[in-house]
């Protein structure tokens, strides 16, 4: 898998862009010189975008590796930017299935994942000594600290299923952003040439559904 932008080598991406450049097309390393470096700096900017806004958001659920996105240039007529599905997701909102949040996307027959929510509510410390809100009952007096976080996982999940939930907005608008900024800063309609691998766990490209 691609590393993420920041982690990787610029120069080996630059060596590697330029080799597979040479091969195929003859031309001169020189050539390409000011182009790879202003590419990189614009995708960098896009994902330091996208990163500071999801990192704006107070207070919801974020499941999946939402801050993951890396860049793989192919050649100077192929660029691409993978991700995983839910930095989609949660900028567009997902439809439940009883509620309808206005996203072209939404539940069928497949609900949320329960790990990431039992991780968030173990990062919330929802379930503890110190936080008594959950489970008061005393029906509840025999369960474990570890079955009552299963319980509420689950509880969360059939919601989320259900009512869906409003997007944050933060993709489209920076996708669009980064088009116009390699189509004025590099070349025209170099925008047209980026791919966007945003996967979900079915292998679907969930970018391209708008």
């Amino acid at each position: 898998m691609a590393k993420s932008l920041k982690q990787a080598s610029k120069k080996a991406q630059f060596n590697n862009l330029i080799d597979n450049l040479v091969a195929t097309v003859g031309e001169d390393k020189g050539a390409f010189s000011f182009n790879m470096n202003m590419l990189e700096q614009i995708v960098a900017e896009f994902i330091e975008r996208v990163k500071t806004e999801i990192n704006s958001i107070n207070d919801f659920l974020v499941t999946g590796s939402i801050e993951e996105l890396s860049i793989k240039v192919n050649n100077m007529n192929e660029i691409e930017l993978l991700g995983f599905a839910h930095i989609v997701y949660v900028s567009r909102g997902v439809n439940g299935v009883e509620q309808n949040n206005g996203s072209v996307h939404s539940y069928g027959q497949y609900k949320p994942p329960v790990a990431p929510i039992l991780e968030w509510i173990e990062n919330r410390q929802l379930i503890s000594a110190n936080n008594g809100k959950f489970f008061k009952d005393e029906v509840f007096s025999d369960m474990t600290d570890t079955e009552k976080k299963t319980q509420l996982a689950y509880a969360i999940r059939s919601k989320i299923y259900k009512k869906g939930f409003q997007g944050k907005g933060y993709w489209d608008k920076n996708v669009d952003w980064l088009k116009q900024e390699l189509n004025t800063r590099i070349q025209a309609n170099l925008s047209s040439q980026v791919r966007f691998r945003i996967f979900n766990k079915y292998g679907d490209n969930v970018h391209k559904k708008q």
